[in-house]
This record gives C-alpha cells, structure tokens and sequence, in this order.
C-alpha cells in the first residue's frame, strides 16, 4: 500500500512469483478489411431501418425481428483511426462498416508522425491527438451528436507524463472539449463525474445506490464521452468484439464471482463485499443464476459465463507455478540429466569433443558443458598473421563517435587471421556468426615486419571506425560512424619487427574494414599475411626479463633458468612430456613441486606462464604457482583452483579474484602484473582483473613454487609449461605478444547445426484445466567461448498419448548473463499431458563452455471459460491494461489473455489506479443485466475520470436490453368533434419497438390543469409479435370549451420499488427509452349548430334537370355536414344526399331530378351535423314543383368509323372521320337523352343506303342515366363501289332526326413471308444458290382479286435485286427464287422487302432480314481411283507408278468454287494435278476429278496429296493428307510355253512384259533347266509392246524341263515365273547344236560338236556369273527384292546330296533366312 495515501487508495502491485514470460503471437490478418484505410476508402453508412417509420398493415412492429446490429442505434459513435497503423486501420474500417459509420465521423488520424506506440507523453496527445480530433469535431458540426467515441489498436493505450501525471488514452481522450472536466487533462489526480448512483452518493466514494433510474448517458447531460477501444493481442481478436457484439443480443448465461480470500484485509475488503452485494442482487432481486466462489480457489473451466468478476493475479491461488523440480535443486543420479523429475538428450558430436548435462551444485541449476576437440600450437615468430579478438557490442554503451573501450572486456570470439581485407558487406564476414553482423568490435594484434626503413603510409579503408597503433603508437584514426572511408597516416620506421594493433568497431549497416600499406619500394596493396607474426622472433621485453624456463631439456631433475641461474629444482617425482612448442613438465597433484629461490629485488614485475590442469574439480588452494611461502601475508600470492566443479582458477592473494572457469582440456596462459599498488590479472591475454593492493606489497620475491600452495599443503595436478618473469609490469600490447608466443590453433565445435540438446519433464493435469492458456518460463546463461540458442517447446498429449499439438517459444541467444525467456501458449483443448522441453542448438564458432538453466516456472492461466457473446469481465489488478502486446511479462494478470480466451467486453487498468478506481462488480453487473450498455455499465459503476482505466469492446453492446421493452406513441387523435359533457374516444397508435413484452398504463391529461381524464392499463407483445403495432381508443369526457391540449402518456410497471439493499437503483427497469412514450394532440369543444336560411334555385324543375337548394348554418366552432331530402308527402324521397361548403356558412346541395320522379309539389328537409356530431333540423314545404321532361336524340354512330369513345350522349359530326369495311359486320348505334323515355314504344328507325341491317337490341340502362341506346348490326357487300352512302336516324313516329355520309374503306392486305434453304424454312442464309422466298397475301374484302407484288433484297454489301410476283387475295403461296448474290459476300443481314397491292390499289410493306454467314468451302473426304474401284485416301495410302489414278475431290461449296488446286508434294517439290477432261470407267462421276501421273522426278517414298481451293468470296482452305509412293515393278503376263517337245524340232517360250513406269529399262533372264541343271539361259529386252518369244530348238531328249522368267526393271524391281508342270523332250540325240532364235532371228546351225560344248560350258558360267552380278548388285540397296538381298551362303544351311544342285529360289531363300 502507498504510505502517502489513505488506506482505501491502495497499490494492488503484489510481484507475482517466478520468471516473466514473453508471449508472441503469430499474426493472422485474414480480414476482409485488409486493406490500408485511406479518406477514399472510407466506408458509407448502410441506414438500419428505423422501426418507428415502417410501414406496416399486420400488427407487428419490428417483423424483421431483433439484432444487436439493428436493434442498437450508432448515429452518436465515432470511430478515431490511425492511418500510420495497419492494425488501426483494419479494425477501424471494420467497426465502420458493421455499425453503419459514415465518412464524417471517422476521425482518420493522418499526420505521419502521429505515434502507433502504447506509451505516448502529454504533448504527443495534445499534438497529434486531442487537437486534430477536436479540429474534425468542430469542421463537421458534431458538438453535441457524439456520446461515444470508439478507439483502436494501433493507437495509444497510455499518456505518461511523469510520475503523478499518468492517464489511460481513453480517459484523456474523453474529456476534450468538455467546460466541465478539461482541465483534468494532464492532472496529477482524477475528478469524479456524476453518471449513475454517483449523482446522489453524498460524498461517498462508492454509491450504492440511485433512488432514480440511471438515464441513457448523454454527453450534452454528463459533459464527457463514454470511450472504448477494439483491440487484443492481434487484429482478429479485436475485430472479433465486433462480432462479439453483433451476436449478444439476447445472449444470458451465469455470471461468476471469485472473491479472494486472501484480500478481506482493511483497505481491500470493501470490494469482497461487492461481490457479495453483487451475488444478492443478480441472484436474488433478478433471479439469474450466479456461481459465487468464497473459498480460497481459483474458479476456472466454467461454461456459459455472461459476466465475471474476480481479483485476478492479486488472489493467491492464481500463481500456481506446476511443474516439481522447477529449480533443478536435486541431483539425481538415475536420471539421464542427473537432476530429479528430468531426462535429457543432446545432439551428436564429434570424436574428441564432449557435450554432456549435469547438475550444478554451485548454482543448483542446469549444466550443458561444451568442449570442442583440444587446441593445437605453434610457434608464434613463426606464424603468420594476427590475432583477431571479436566482441559483441549489443547491450553495450558506448559514444558512437569514439570507439568502444575494449579494456577489461573479454572476447566473444577469438581466431587467427592472415590479413585485415574485408571489404564491406552486410551480412557477417567469412567464419563468424550472426552475433557480429551488427554492432561488434574487433581488435587485432601481432607483429608487423618492416621491409625496409623510411617513411610508411597506413591506411584505413573501414565502415564503421578504426584505430591502427604501432609500436603502440597511434598512427591512423578513422573512428566515428560512416560508411567505407579511407583515412591514412605516415610513421617513419626502423627495418625490422613493430608492434601492431588495430581496433574497429561496427555500428550497423554494411562492415568493411581493410588496411593497407605504402612505403619505401612498396607500392599501396593490403599488408600481406608474411609481413605479420603472432610474435616477436626475441623475447618481449627481454631487456626486464630475469627468468625464463622453458622446460625444454625433455629430461633430468632440474628446469635450466635460460636468462638467470636460479634453475628449476623438482620435489616427488615431476615427469617431462610433449606439449605445446616442445617439452614440459607434468605434475601429479599429489606430491610434485617445483620451486627456485629467488632474490628478486622487484618493486613492479610480471609473470608469465601457461598450465593446463588434469581435471576441473580440483581441490580448493591447489595452486599451479605459488609466489613466497608464507600464507596471509601482503608478499605472497598464488594462482589455485576454487575447489568447485567445474573449478574457477583464481587469484588468492588474502583473498580471492577469479580469473575463469578451469578446464582440463585446454592450456591456459596466465599473466600477473604489478605496477605499484595494482595487480593486474591476465587470462589467455585478456585483462580479467585489476587489483588495488597495500603500498609495498610483493616487492620482493625469494620464492617461487609450481603444483603446491604457498602452505605447501595442497597440491595441483597437471601441465606447466613457458615461465617468464620481467621486472617491470608489461603493457597489454605486449602482454598479448607473450600470449602470441604460442599461437594456439582450436577448432569449433562441430555439433553446430546437429540439432538440439534438451532438457524435459513431463507434467499430466486434470479436466477442470483442459483447453486454458498457459505460460513457460526459463532463465539461462552461459559461460565460455559458447554461441547457443535456447528455445522452449510444449508438446501436447491426450490421455491416449497421442500429440496432438506443439507450441515453441521465440529462439534465443544465451548471453553470459542470467536472461529469462517466457512465452504463452494455448495447447490443443483435448490435452491431458505436457512434454515441456527446453532445447539448446549450439551454433556456430563455439569451442569451450557450459549452459545454465534454472527457474523453469509452468504456469496456468486462469480463467479459461466458456464465454457467452456478450459477455463482460472486471479483474480488481492495478495493470491488468497495461499492455495488448503479445510478449508482455507477467508481473500482474492481463485482461489482454481474457479477450484471448473469448470474453467480448473488458476493463483494465494502464497504471496503478488504487482499489477505489476499480469497477464496483455489484453496479457493473446490475446494471449491465438491467439492459445498459458495456460503455453505460462501466461507467456507472465507477466515478474516476481522467484516471487510468480503459474499456475494451463494443461500447453499445447491450446483450440484457433485451429483457427490455420500449412503447413508442406514434399518433393521438380524437376519432370526433369532443362537446362539453359528451364522451368521445382519444385514439392512441403505439408500438412495442422492444424485445421484451411491455406491461403499464396509458393515461390522457388535459395539460392545462393537469387533470387525469381517463387511465387504462395495457399489456404489448413484444416487438416482434403480432399485436406489437396497436389502436386504443380511450373514453374520455371533457367539461372543458374552446381549444383544449390533451397528453397521452405511457408509463411502465417497474414493479415494486427497491432499496439499497436489494438492487442499485429504485427498481428494476423495464423500459429505459421514455423520451418517446408522450405524445399530445389538441381537440376544440363547441356548442350545437343553428339553421338560419332554406332555398332552391328554381321552383319549378323538369325530370333530368339539375337543382341547387342551400342553407345558411350558424355555429361556434363549425359544422361538420348538412343534409337535404327532397319528397312528396307519404311518398319515397325523390333525392337525399349531403351539401358542401363554401364558407362553413352557407351550404349547398346540386342534385337531378330523376326520371321517376312523381310530377307535382316536393318539400325540403334539412339536417345539420356540426364538428361534435350535434344536429338540428329544418324544412319547407311545397318548395319545388317536378314537370316532364323533352327527348334529345344521339347518332347514328358507326362503329370503326366513328370516334370509339362516344358515349351516346354528344352530337355525331354529319359525316364519318373514317370508313367503314366492306364485308365486315359492324354495330351501328343510337341514343335518346329522356329521363322519362319508353325503349318499346319510342324505339328509333334506322336507313342506310346500303348493305343489310339487323334488328335492334334494346341495351340495358342504370336507372339513374338519363340515356336509352339502341344497337344494330350493318353489313356491306363485299362488290360494294368505296363511295360513301347516307345514313338516317327517325324517331319512332318516322320523323328525320339525323343524317349522316358513311364513308367506305379498302381493307388493306396483309403479307406473310418466310426464308427458306432448300424449301425449308431456315434463320440463316448463305447465298449458295437454294434459297427462296415463300409470300403469300390475304385481301379480306376481295380474296379472289389478283394480287401484284415485288420483292426487293439486298445481300451485305451488294447491290439491291428486285423480284415481281403475283397472286391471289386468298392465301395462295408463292416460292420466289434468289439470284445468287455476286462475289464479295460478307457476313451481315439480307435485307427483305416486299410490298404487295391488291384491287382497290391498296398497298402493303413487310420488311424483316434474315442473318447471313458465309463460310469457307471445305473437302469433305477425297478418294482415289484406281482401276475403276474407289479408295478412301489415308496416311500411308500407296501411289503406285503407271496405274491409273484418279484423284476425286468432294467439295463442300457454300458458295461457287473459283479455284481447286490440287498437287502431288515431297520433299520441297510439287507437282499439280490436272483436271480429268473424262471419267474413267468405274469412277463416280464428279466435277473435281483429277489424274494423278507420278513424275520421274518423284522418287519412292513418302508425299502429300495437297487440296487448296477457294470460292468466289475469296475464301479459302486447305486439306492435305500424306500417301506413299510406290514404283512397281515389271510384270511377267501371257506365259506360252508348250507341254513337250522332241529333240531337233523348235520350242517357242511366248510371254508379255508390263512395266507402268518405265519398259525401255527391262530386262528379262530365261532360263531352261534340266533337274535343276542350266541347259539354255538368256538375256532379253522387251519390245515396244512388251512381247519377248524366244525359240529354241533341244538336241537331246530330256525328261523334266523347266523354264523360269526374271524380268527387271532399273529399279532393279522384278517379276518371276516358274513353269508349273514340267516338259518332256523326246526323241534321240542330234549332231547339231542346239539352236536358239530370237524373235524373228533366223537359226544359226553348225556342223562342229564342239560348239555344243563350248555353248553349254558358256550357259553355265553365264548362270553362275548372272547369280554373283546379282548379289553384287543388291549388297547397297536400301529395299531388297528376293534377287536383291546380299549374304553369304553357309553350307550348313544346305541339306542337300552332294551331287544335287540348288535352284536359284532355293539360294534366295536361304540368303533371306540370313
């Protein structure tokens, strides 16, 4: 509690326990108001229908039924944007749209510095807030419209003025523009406003009660605007309240009260008992169910809550951290973690490296140690390039124009590198992590070897700042933050070794950082990597140095001082080993030392040395070096272990200053240094300590010791290697030389990238906290040369162990401080089991550390409910509003995470308010459940203004309004004229335009006086019903005269009246809306009216004429009407009807005296009625005498020749305006004006000249007409000339009354008329030559004349054709040919017109068009002809050489075809195809018929029949199709051998050679065989005609002959034939030779025998030679006839008696085989 304030206003800060949690939310904007708001896009008003107007004949008032959306009305809400806000802008739009907001009161805020920020301080309010508001307030004539103004996110939630000027955005915001509460703006303390119990409290801070009902709030009544806000953690939660709102009309559910009791202390109790008050008047006075939770709990997992009201965070049992062993406190040995109630896992890592968890005993946390593969060493004079130390400046202050100080600081990352040459980049440079893309330093350090003494230029090319030193001088300077800018500076230097140094630092944006030098002989470059060293090739300093042992010997009981003569001397038994630059010495821990007397006279000095211990929990005081033996006094020191595990190697000198964390894998280099009275601690070259001890201390040394305490009680275990010691206290620079001395090289971690290492523990929970949202925490920090991230993962089980979801938080960088990280989630809502893990992802450029995790708090929400739409919620936390950003921490409770879990409506608080500033819940709740608002509600329950609360939702959202109803009095009238003393009926139209039914009274005053005239009571439906719209007429009785005001008045029955005890107000209301239940109206009261005057126009009157009889009436207030009946005594009235007035004086009656009337004498009696229905009467008597009336005669009128609107009752001109029809039966008509007339004995006579008359109808007459018509029908002929003829109408005594001239008119014709395609009707032409016009004509009055005609048509864009025709007037049909359009037909209309005149030269006219297309002609399927059969053409048909064929083109021709060219194509040749001038036998007869001769120049192979025509509209297509040509080859015909022969006498061998192609190129080969054995073969060419007969004459007899044929073509194509049946050849052997002729070649005998032999030797060597020319002549040949195929023939093919021979078939099939 604040002490300065009084005990009521009290601070609910309490802290809550455990780590703060940071939420993130993943943001789904998936709204149709996407888009960015802007003036233009400013969403119109959709008008919600205003019930009071609608025009209804049911009885129901609102028959649309009830929604909150048009229910609810927001022409008094402004909606306040910022347009620099997407958020703003959205929801914005949205709730402009949904409520109907139109542009003008959308305060789009659209300065560009207007903040989005949810602090802001007072003059930004002012600025860009309070003044451009107020500004759009003024310019658009709103003062006075507005009660409520509606803010968004993306505008801010609180202004902070400093300490006692705070104040929530919304309660600044509503007191603009207000005289009566402004200058609370800024205050430094809150007023208090007077809406709701408030105004009549007394003084009392909390108002319990208002005997008058709360009214609607009303700016111009309260002086300020009810202000709430749409937001949440993310755009859909507050577009959600929208629709929230628009769904919580009629919503009702419990309402949950959560007392704590934990706050029933002085100061807090007061709220306790609201919610007590609370309970008593929901549950008791209003009946509604109520959950009042008074025990210790936290309610939670309750359904259907409507209204909610708890303490909050400030209740203790709503911090319920969940998880056992959240602070790893316990070891656990059998856990794989080695801590209780955890497990552990960690990724894979590489040999020589280790990655473990345990439990931390020093910190009672979480350890992940890290420790990469052991380091490498060389020799630093030998090793090129520089020391690169990096540092991450992030959380680090420093002034940007300078350089950060790198003093004292210890690197995050230290590497070897050969050179300074990074050019500027904006991502990290090559080998480096994320850490050092922004905001890092980096130092370098080495040695630099000059080439060549003189002058030396170095520069700096950097983005950002850079420090070069030499010989710790500073030579170039470009510090500061700018991009890539090269700075230089000049030194003259020795040749030689120089100390370098360089500092540069990045301050965000790209980083580049080069230097170069120039010099002597050395043009400007990047200084190159062998021009640097990590150390010095002599000993740094070794002017001061006095000792130095390098461990070296490898061997022997001693360590030689290589500068001094006070060796090493060894106790126990030290052993040599190999380590960094050669030897060293290793001790065991146990009882190894090393120790040298010494007489250092010092004063300052330094020592050095490198150690690597044998394991990290040594024993606390070992020491790797201890300086003098005496503990506790001011002349020792010494360098030992902590004792822990891991140890800290520290520095005890009386007391204790750590260096850093041992550990066993890694040497490390210690540097202690004393200048005067400080001594500096230096680890691994980096200053870790600095020490101010007493003057005079450690001036002298007489001892040192290595591996012993200075007690010599506590021994250390390990490696000792390279001690040196100086007599003056080295500088940094060269500190970080002797550290280069050895250049170590070690290698990163290589689990980077691995996957995770985790740490977890499962945790299973009940129903009752299924589906909340919970919170994770963690804290970690690490130690080392480590880069870790560490991430926070929540998987979700149901009790089936079944995941179901997964939740992580935001990764996060470990730093080497205690950070906490926190994050809320919402697992799956059938979740029973948590697997909470915390994960740790190694990343790159780490080598050596430990992770630490502590404080795992899980923590619940709560509550989580099932919320009704519409419903609100109060949590009594001092800064549950202090923030809607997902991430907040969790100090106090968030109203934030309520919205969350569903609520539609809340308040919440910015800054500390004090308990009295809270919403009272017994006012929230009551009067939100009495149908108030969410915006009235909470401002009813609480007075503070200017203060720090801020309403979330829907300021109208009024979900109970419902339970209300509301009667609106549309009219009051008085149904008649009141009189004093007279009952008369006030009629009263009122509506339920509510939801609820309406019970009351309804009561009529007289205003002046005030006096009650009636009062019933009424009972309405609701608005929704029928009978909700209602007449009531109230009896009502006056004294009173004159103008008198009557007030009708509705008022409702509250029920009875309550108490403070039982409710907030004087009763329970059941309609809020008053202003319209009053309605008046004003009513005159008079006297009877006075009959001064009676008399008529005339006093005597035929039957049918027209009388005026009137009266003079006197009266006070007005007569309402007079009445007149005009009789004879005891006889009916003759006339009865009422007058009119002209001047409310004299009133007049016009009426007829009708054909019935009796003739004679008539009284008047007259009764007068005034405004209130009182009457006097009158009469005279004798006042009108009735005479008989005359006739007056109408017509004839002719009916189609006359004016079809006569009515019998005017006078026909004499002749007709138009003829009438031959033919055509036609009423003719008469009328007789005579009241008193008789239709039998006074009927009319009818003449015509011409045509036949029907008798008359006598036609049926209203008694009240005055006129009688008479109807006939006449009928021309249809030979009848056109001239007119006469008509006369006679009275019924035959006198002439009329004569008219009828004129006689032609009936025109009439054509009808169809296109038509092929003698079909059709709707579209084509103009291909079918088409026709089918008209026939119709002449009614001369059918059988002839009709003459003419058609004219027009094809698109032609010239106009015309065709004449005729016919007969009877419908006879006619079909008129079109003329084939012309060329150049285009798509369009064909234009028709046809007239037509008929006998009488009457003319007809029809015009209509018909849509013309033209389309191309097309090849339906083009075939061949071949040899008299038709083949369809397909891919692949064959096109043989020499046949005949006949290319036949079916043409699809619309239109006239102009040209068809057809072609034979292959191969880029073409070939036409000429039109067949015949038609070969067997082809079908076509016009498009082509001969197809296959050219020589065509060769074998595949082509393409090509088809391109056009017609004469110059349209054209294509068609091809692909063929194949074939050469064929000769064909062997007409074979003529005979069936025997005898020896000596001529064999004629006869046949016929046909070759299509080519004939000339044929040879033929005949051979005769015997048993398969040659006995004649020859060559032939045929003749001309393709005959060849060879004649040949045997010489022996022969059994078995046989002939074969081969005949081919150049193509070396071929035919065979073989003899079917052998010869035989009889008869003995001759002498002679056998002879052979050709053709007609005479026989050529010889006498020789050894010419037979030499012929037969040569037949066999021409057969076999013709066989080996054959096969030869195949072997290149791409088709192989049976003579045509290459191959070798193996004799294992032949089965055959060695003596038999094979046949040429026999050699070509094998050959085929092969």
């Amino acid at each position: 509690m604040d002490p300065i304030h009084s005990t009521l206003m009290l601070n609910l800060r309490e802290p809550m326990r455990g780590a703060h949690v940071i939420l993130f939310l993943l943001m789904l904007l998936i709204s149709p108001w996407s888009t960015i708001y802007s003036e233009d896009s400013v969403y119109h008003p959709i008008n919600s229908p205003d019930y009071s107007d609608f025009v209804n004949d049911e009885t129901i008032a609102v028959p649309m039924g009830f929604r909150h959306s048009t229910y609810v009305n927001y022409t008094d809400v402004a909606i306040v944007i910022n347009n620099r806000s997407t958020d703003s802008v959205l929801i914005g739009n949205a709730f402009a749209s949904a409520r109907g907001i139109p542009p003008e009161r959308i305060f789009l805020l659209t300065n560009e510095s207007t903040p989005t920020s949810e602090t802001i301080n007072s003059d930004q309010f002012d600025t860009y807030f309070a003044d451009p508001i107020r500004l759009m307030i003024q310019q658009r004539g709103l003062f006075g419209d507005l009660n409520y103004l509606v803010t968004t996110k993306g505008i801010p939630l609180r202004i902070n003025g400093g300490t006692n000027v705070r104040a929530s955005f919304d309660s600044e915001l509503a007191l603009i523009d207000s005289g009566q509460f402004g200058a609370l703006i800024h205050g430094s303390y809150w007023g208090e406003h007077e809406y709701g119990p408030w105004s009549n409290d007394n003084g009392d801070e909390y108002a319990k009660f208002s005997s008058e009902p709360v009214p609607e709030f009303r700016r111009s009544e309260q002086g300020f605007y009810i202000v709430t806000r749409l937001t949440g953690y993310d755009v859909d939660t507050a577009i959600s309240l929208i629709d929230k709102a628009n769904n919580s009309f009629g919503s009702h559910g419990q309402t949950v009260l959560d007392l704590a009791t934990n706050r029933n202390g002085s100061g807090y109790r007061f709220w306790n008992d609201a919610l007590y008050s609370a309970h008593s008047h929901l549950n008791q006075t209003l009946g509604m169910p109520v959950l009042f939770n008074q025990n210790s709990t936290f309610v939670t997992g309750e359904n259907n809550v409507m209204m909610y009201a708890s303490w909050g965070s400030n209740d203790d049992s709503w911090n319920n951290q969940q998880l056992p062993d959240n602070g790893f406190d316990t070891p656990d040995g059998s856990s794989s973690s080695g801590i209780r109630s955890w497990s552990s896992s960690t990724s894979t890592f590489s040999v020589g490296e280790t990655l473990e968890w345990d439990y931390d005993s020093d910190n009672s946390a979480a350890r992940l140690s890290v420790n990469s593969a052991q380091c490498s060493a060389t020799n630093g004079e030998n090793t090129n390039g520089l020391l690169a130390e990096y540092f991450d400046n992030q959380g680090i202050s420093y002034n940007s124009s300078f350089m950060p100080d790198l003093n004292g600081r210890v690197p995050n990352h230290v590497r070897s590198e050969l050179d300074i040459n990074y050019a500027s980049s904006n991502s990290f440079w090559p080998g480096l992590d994320s850490r050092f893309s922004d905001y890092f330093s980096v130092r370098h350090s080495g040695v630099l070897t000059i080439p060549e003494a003189g002058n030396w230029t170095f520069y700096s090319n950097a983005d950002d700042g850079v420090l070069v030193w030499i010989n710790d001088e500073l030579i170039v300077n470009n510090s500061g933050i700018h991009g890539m800018r090269e700075v230089s500076g000049s030194v003259d230097l020795e040749q030689g070794e120089h100390i370098f140094r360089s500092e540069f630092f990045e301050h965000g944006g790209g980083a580049g950082h080069i230097v170069s030098w120039e010099g002597p002989n050395q043009s400007k470059q990047v200084i190159p990597s062998t021009s640097f060293t990590r150390a010095l090739s002599s000993p740094v300093r070794s002017d001061v140095l006095v000792h130095h042992w390098d461990f070296e010997a490898g061997s022997g009981t001693i360590v030689e001082d290589l500068i001094g003569e006070d060796n090493l001397t060894m106790t126990g038994s030290p052993t040599w080993q190999t380590c960094l630059l050669g030897n060293c010495i290793f001790l065991d821990g146990i009882d190894d030392i090393l120790e040298a007397d010494v007489d250092d006279r010092l004063g300052d000095f330094t020592i050095s040395l490198w150690a690597k211990a044998n394991h990290t929990g040594q024993s606390r005081y070992s020491s790797v070096i201890a300086v003098n033996d005496v503990g506790g006094d001011s002349d020792s020191f010494q360098i030992m272990t902590s004792g822990s595990t891991p140890g800290v190697w520290q520095l005890y000198h009386n007391r204790t200053y750590d260096f850093g964390t041992v550990s066993a894998s890694e040497w490390v280099h210690f540097v202690v240094a004393k200048d005067g009275d400080k001594l500096m601690q230096y680890m691994d070259g980096i200053l870790v300590g600095n020490i101010t001890i007493p003057n005079g201390s450690i001036d002298e040394i007489d001892l040192y010791k290595f591996g012993v305490n200075r007690a010599g009680n506590t021994h250390w275990s390990g490696l000792i290697d390279e001690v040196q010691v100086w007599t003056q206290a080295l500088n940094s620079s060269e500190i970080t030389l002797v550290n280069g001395e050895v250049a170590l090289d070690c290698p990163y971690f290589s689990a980077s990238g691995q996957g995770p290492s985790s740490i977890s523990q499962e945790y299973e929970f009940g129903v009752e906290n299924m589906g909340h949202a919970w919170t994770l925490s963690s804290t970690a920090q690490l130690i080392g040369e480590v880069n870790a991230d560490w991430t926070m993962k929540v998987e979700g089980f149901d009790s089936n162990n079944n995941l179901l979801s997964t939740n992580f938080s935001n990764s996060k960088t470990i730093t080497t401080s205690w950070s906490n990280s926190e994050f809320r989630f919402r697992p799956h809502q059938n979740v029973t089991r948590l697997n909470i893990s915390l994960e740790i992802e190694i990343q790159n450029v780490s080598r050596q550390g430990a992770i630490y995790l502590d404080d795992v708090e899980l923590m619940i929400l709560q509550p989580h409910m099932q919320w009704v739409d519409g419903s609100i919620a109060e949590t009594a936390v001092s800064t549950g509003g202090r923030s809607f950003t997902w991430g907040t921490g969790y100090g106090q409770s968030l109203v934030a995470d309520l919205l969350e879990d569903g609520v539609s409506g809340v308040k919440g608080y910015v800054y500390e308010p004090y308990l009295t500033a809270v919403s009272y819940p017994d006012l929230l709740t009551s009067f939100y459940a009495s149908g108030y608002n969410l915006g009235e509600s909470y401002t009813a329950s609480n007075g503070y203004l200017s203060w720090m609360g801020v309403m979330v939702g829907d300021p109208k959202m009024s979900p109970f309004s419902s339970r209300l109803h509301d009667i609106e009095i549309r009219n009051v009238s008085v149904s008649s004229r009141p009189s004093t003393g007279t009952s008369f009926d006030v009629q009263v139209d009122l509506a339920n335009i509510g939801p609820s039914p309406a019970n009351g009274w309804i009561e009529v005053r007289e205003r002046v006086g005030n006096r009650v005239l009636s009062n019933i009571s009424i009972s309405v439906p609701s608005g929704d019903q029928s009978g909700s719209v209602r007449e009531i007429n109230i009896p009502t009785i006056t004294e009173s005269t004159g103008f008198v005001e009557l007030q009708v008045r509705y008022v409702a029955d509250n029920g009875p009246n309550q108490n403070s005890s039982t409710f907030v107000q004087g009763y329970i209301l059941s309609e809020r809306v008053i202003s319209n239940n009053i309605a008046s109206t004003i009513v005159e009261v008079n006297a009877p009216p006075s009959i001064d005057l009676i008399d008529c126009s005339s006093s005597v009157a035929p039957r049918g004429s027209t009388v005026s009889c009137w009266i003079d009436v006197s009266d006070e207030f007005g007569v309402e009407s007079a009445s007149f009946t005009i009789k004879r005594a005891n006889e009916s009235a003759v006339f009865e009807g009422n007058a009119t007035s002209g001047n409310g004086i004299r009133w007049t009656i016009f009426f007829d005296i009708p054909g019935y009337a009796s003739l004679g004498l008539h009284d008047l009696f007259v009764m007068v009625t005034d405004i209130d229905g009182l009457i006097d009467h009158a009469n005279e008597s004798e006042i009108l005498e009735v005479v008989d009336s005359p006739s007056i005669w109408y017509g004839i009128h002719i009916q189609n020749a006359d004016d079809p609107s006569w009515a019998g009752d005017s006078i026909l001109p004499s002749g007709t305006p138009y003829g009438m029809y031959r033919g055509v039966p036609t009423p003719v008509r008469a009328c007789v004006e005579d009241v008193d007339h008789n239709p039998i004995s006074e009927q009319p006579i009818f003449l015509f000249e011409r045509g036949e008359i029907s008798s008359f109808q006598i036609l049926p007459k209203d008694n009240s007409s005055r006129y009688q018509c008479y109807l006939a029908t006449l009928e021309l002929g249809l030979d009848d000339p056109l001239s007119p003829f006469l008509a006369r109408l006679s009275d019924s005594d035959g006198n002439i009354i009329t004569t008219r001239s009828v004129m006689v008119e032609n009936i025109l014709p009439s054509i009808q008329a169809s296109f038509q395609r092929e003698d079909i009707e059709s709707m579209i032409g084509f103009g291909v030559g079918n088409e026709s016009i089918l008209v026939s004509v119709n002449d009614p009055d001369s059918p059988s004349s002839q009709i003459v005609g003419q058609i004219e048509y027009t094809w698109p864009e032609q010239a106009p054709i015309t065709a004449p025709f005729s016919t007969f007037g009877n419908g006879t049909t006619e079909r008129i040919p079109l003329l084939l359009p012309s060329s150049g037909l285009s798509p369009g209309n064909l234009e028709i017109r046809i007239t037509a005149i008929d006998s009488d030269s009457g003319l007809s006219e029809i015009n209509f068009q018909v849509p013309v297309e033209i389309r191309p002609p097309s090849v339906n399927e083009a075939v061949l002809c071949l040899n008299g059969e038709v083949v369809k053409i397909e891919n692949g048909t064959e096109l043989v050489r020499g046949e005949s064929m006949y290319l036949i083109v079916p043409i699809d021709e619309h239109r006239p075809i102009l040209q068809v060219r057809p072609s034979l194509r292959q191969s880029g040749w073409s070939e036409s195809l000429l039109q067949s001038q015949s038609i070969p036998k067997g082809c079908p007869f076509s016009p498009y018929m082509y001969s197809i001769d296959l050219p020589n120049d065509l060769i074998e192979g595949n082509a393409s029949i090509v088809i391109i025509l056009s017609d004469i509209d110059g349209l054209a297509t294509g068609w091809t199709e692909e063929v194949r040509i074939v050469f064929p080859p000769p064909s062997i015909l007409n074979v003529s051998t005979p069936n025997y022969g005898k020896v000596g006498e001529e064999v004629q061998i006869e046949f016929k050679v046909r070759d299509s192609d080519d004939l000339n190129n044929v040879v033929c080969y005949i051979d005769v065989l015997n048993k398969n054995s040659t006995i004649l073969y020859l060559e032939q060419n045929p003749s001309l005609e393709g005959e060849i007969l060879v004649k040949w004459t045997p010489s022996r007899p022969m059994e078995e002959v046989n002939i074969s044929i081969i005949c081919e073509d150049g193509m070396k194509r071929f035919d065979s034939w073989n003899s079917e049946t052998p010869m035989n050849i009889t008869g003995t052997i001759v002498d002679k030779p056998p002879e052979i002729v050709e053709d007609e070649d005479i026989e050529q005998s010889s006498s020789s025998g050894i010419l037979a032999i030499v012929i037969g030797l040569g037949s066999i060597f021409l057969i076999v030679s013709s066989l080996f020319v054959w096969i030869s002549r195949r072997e290149n040949e791409i088709e192989l006839s049976p003579w045509e195929i290459g191959g070798v023939l193996d004799v294992s093919q032949v089965e055959s008696n060695e003596h038999e021979e094979l046949d040429h078939q026999d050699v070509v099939d094998l050959l085929r085989n092969e």
